[in-house]
């Protein structure tokens, strides 16, 4: 397709109007970053889920009556069903015990050290560092004479986070004190109870000290809790799934792969993926499909067919896990109770929101000038929950993949030119937000 064409090409159409490659190419092309089938989809995303709500509300279609609800909230029910479940799984496991402590200890890979830290404000000129030094310098030299290093932490940095811990700092693993500036990582070679020497940052000057065995078994007790308490409940998943035998369709990796492209719609096919008492349906595919980023569809898009296998799995895990904890109707009335009322609230402030907007304007032009309002700082439209999902089911959508493909190429030439000169135009790869927030 020749750059007139993709400009002049219809990318995307709802109800209530429609998306040009020339709108589209005018915004890849205000991006700080060089244009990419993920900032593009972005886009494209954004914009269809403004316009299908603005077509919405201009007419008067409900978006707060108890279908439309009960249906933009399953998923965080869902969610919210699961967590306060291995909430209470895990608060009744037994403690943490000293030998499944000391065992970590015995592994040493993971240390607790305590820290004095004598701060110094941000730009602190050669006078301010120099003090701050000659304080931690006197600091060193009573905690190596024998004077309690908490209270010196406490002295030095009187706030209440190190009161309450005692200047304890929650256990570490050599893994991750080996991503830290090598001043750092040299405090893993103390032996327990010895002191470092001062180490500069750019927050202050730390004097680290390496707790004893007696004095990490607590802290390495809170830190084995939630490790032990997720392995148990990963164990207790994986169970429930090997018992329901889920089997994944041989034809299920391609079929992702066409739905999460966007407009991401499902076709009324097979099952994506069976087990035992259930099935993994295309529209429940979607949905959840649906939730995720438009960034994170385009890598599932163009995942490996292990990838997909495990998202196709994990989905259906999660079906047969809340089916288990949760049975019944979805969403549960505890989580309507709690979620419905917000959501409606939700919803009142976007009515708002979009009554501002130009009537004489169709509901395609409005989300442009929504999307045009955000990528120059202001805040996007965002829709609660999941409405842009349900919206989306209830309207026919269209995206033209190849008409996308040819904006994106005819654009990337532009915009190197026109950022040739750019200093604050970011690097290829640099993560930034590309667009409007996702809906």
């Amino acid at each position: 397709m020749s750059p007139d064409k993709a400009r002049a090409a219809t990318i995307a159409e709802v109800p209530g109007g429609q998306l040009t490659g020339a709108t589209l190419e005018r915004w890849l092309l205000k991006l700080p970053q060089p244009p990419s089938a993920i900032s593009a989809n972005v886009l494209v995303s954004a914009w269809m889920n403004t316009a299908l709500a603005i077509d919405a509300v201009r007419n008067h279609r409900s978006l707060d009556d108890s279908a439309t609800v009960d249906a933009a909230i399953a998923a965080d029910a869902d969610r919210g069903v699961s967590l306060q479940y291995f909430e209470r799984r895990d608060a009744a496991r037994p403690p943490v015990t000293d030998a499944e402590s000391d065992s970590l200890a015995d592994i040493d890979q993971t240390r607790v050290f305590q820290q004095i830290l004598v701060r110094t404000p941000p730009k602190a000129d050669s006078a301010t560092r120099v003090a701050a030094v000659a304080s931690a310098q006197a600091l060193l030299k009573r905690a190596r004479d024998g004077a309690n290093f908490a209270a010196l932490a406490i002295e030095a940095s009187p706030d209440s986070a190190t009161r309450s811990s005692q200047a304890f700092l929650p256990p570490i693993t050599r893994d991750q004190l080996a991503r830290l500036p090598q001043r750092m990582q040299d405090i893993w070679n103390l032996k327990p109870g010895d002191i470092s020497g001062l180490i500069g940052s750019p927050i202050g000057v730390h004097i680290m000290r390496r707790a004893t065995r007696d004095e990490a078994r607590p802290r390495l007790k809170q830190f084995l809790a939630p490790i032990l308490a997720h392995h148990a409940d990963s164990m207790f998943i994986d169970s429930i799934a090997r018992a329901h035998r889920i089997q994944v369709a041989p034809d299920a990796r391609p079929r992702m792969r066409a739905m999460a492209a966007e407009p991401v719609v499902a076709a009324d096919s097979s099952p994506m993926a069976t087990w035992q008492g259930g099935t993994l349906t295309p529209a429940a595919v979607r949905n959840a499909t649906l939730m995720l980023d438009p960034a994170s569809r385009v890598r599932l898009g163009n995942a490996s067919d292990s990838a997909i296998t495990g998202y196709l799995r994990d989905l259906a895990t999660r079906e047969i896990v809340i089916g288990v904890i949760a049975p019944g109707p979805r969403p549960t009335p505890a989580a309507r109770a709690v979620l419905a009322p917000s959501f409606r609230t939700a919803i009142a402030a976007l009515d708002t929101a979009l009554s501002h907007m130009s009537p004489a304007l169709s509901a395609g032009d409005a989300a442009a000038q929504s999307i045009d309002s955000a990528l120059t700082g202001q805040r996007a439209i965002v829709l609660p929950g999941a409405l842009a999902g349900v919206l989306r089911s209830r309207a026919k959508v269209r995206v033209d993949q190849d008409a996308l493909q040819s904006v994106l190429r005819t654009v990337a030439t532009e915009w190197r030119v026109k950022h040739a000169s750019d200093s604050t135009a970011a690097p290829a790869g640099t993560p930034r937000p590309p667009a409007p927030a996702p809906q």
